[in-house]
């Protein structure tokens, strides 16, 4: 299971032992669509509970999840974690999309594993050929957009720690750019004020600029937007940039993983908003190209010497002009 499927799950049983009650188009939801036997289980513990006793909320349903799962104490204690580190308990319905859709990549990855043993047995004939390439796309198809970072299925519950501490930059230009994007994150009505003066290129750092670009694509769609959410369409968009034949692994090492700086943004509280923090980044680039231009000008106006000039000695005022009148009638020659 790769790690931003195990977040999606994560987020999703979070949301589910929120104080919301779960959408209708949840129903589309299966237990299978998890990749781990615990959270399948979870999954259908909570909504067993949810539809038995539509009224608990909080700590009450917590309680009565873990009594029905028959493991209290450490169920309890899980099902606390996931809920308080939900991202946003009204994102229910896009994390379940991003569990369903990770189904059915696992699934399209089965189906490619069956048709290949099934063309394998099968005698060498031309449709052994086709199943052969059409198991071979499926399994790309699975494979291209798992996270290359994955979890041990059976090591399916992992710590759940506090918020990361925000990180002090020591370049001021950084802090802001961090500043910007937690704004915005948190804020993503920004996105389209942003977008019409603020280019990606802004950015000083490549995953800086990433998020930027990611944020900006998921608000122009619609969608919702969180660190789970944004962590999941950056790995979509390098998977689609990689289909392309772009080379993804050419890009400079991130200073932090994705999920620890997503994590960090969101745990940040920006003082200013993200359209005010742009507006003074586009300000600070104009003054340097600026002072850049000027500084080109002034030196192709004034070329460094890169020679002594020569010394020129200045004619003997006695000498007199060539056409003076006083030095007499110029002679004649004779026939």
């Amino acid at each position: 299971m790769s790690y931003l499927t195990l977040r999606a799950e994560q987020a999703l049983l979070g949301a589910l032992v929120a104080d919301q009650d779960p959408p209708e188009q949840l129903r589309t939801l299966e237990a299978t669509d998890f990749g781990g036997r615990e959270h399948r289980v979870l999954y259908t513990d909570i909504m067993t509970v949810r539809r038995d006793a539509p009224t608990l909320r909080g700590e009450a349903l917590i309680d009565a999840v873990a009594r029905y799962s028959g493991g209290s104490g450490e169920v309890a204690w899980y099902l606390r974690g996931l809920r308080d580190q939900c991202p946003d308990p009204q994102h229910v319905l896009s994390y379940a999309q991003l569990v369903q859709a990770s189904a059915f990549r696992r699934d399209a990855a089965a189906h490619a594993d069956r048709i290949m043993a099934e063309a394998a047995r099968a005698p060498r004939r031309d449709s052994t050929k086709y199943a052969e390439r059409l198991a071979t796309a499926l399994e790309a198809q699975a494979r291209r957009f798992e996270a290359l970072t994955t979890v041990d299925r059976t090591e399916i519950r992992i710590a759940l720690g506090a918020p990361p501490v925000p990180e002090q930059h020591s370049d001021p230009r950084a802090r802001r750019e961090d500043e910007l994007l937690a704004d915005l994150m948190q804020n993503p009505r920004q996105a389209r004020d942003l977008a019409g003066f603020l280019p990606a290129e802004s950015f000083t750092d490549p995953q800086r600029e990433e998020v930027y670009r990611t944020v900006l694509v998921l608000a122009a769609d619609g969608d919702p937007i969180d660190e789970v959410i944004v962590g999941w369409q950056m790995a979509k968009l390098r998977a689609i940039a990689s289909s392309y034949g772009a080379d993804i692994d050419d890009r400079p090492p991130p200073i932090e993983p994705d999920d620890v700086y997503l994590s960090r943004l969101a745990a940040m509280t920006p003082e200013t908003s993200a359209v005010q923090i742009g507006a003074g980044l586009v300000t600070e680039d104009i003054r340097t190209h600026n002072s850049f231009q000027t500084n080109t000008i002034v030196h192709a106006l004034n070329p460094p010497e890169t020679a002594a000039r020569p010394v020129v000695t200045p004619l003997d005022p006695s000498l007199g002009s060539p056409r003076n009148n006083n030095a007499g009638p110029s002679p004649r020659l004779g026939r």
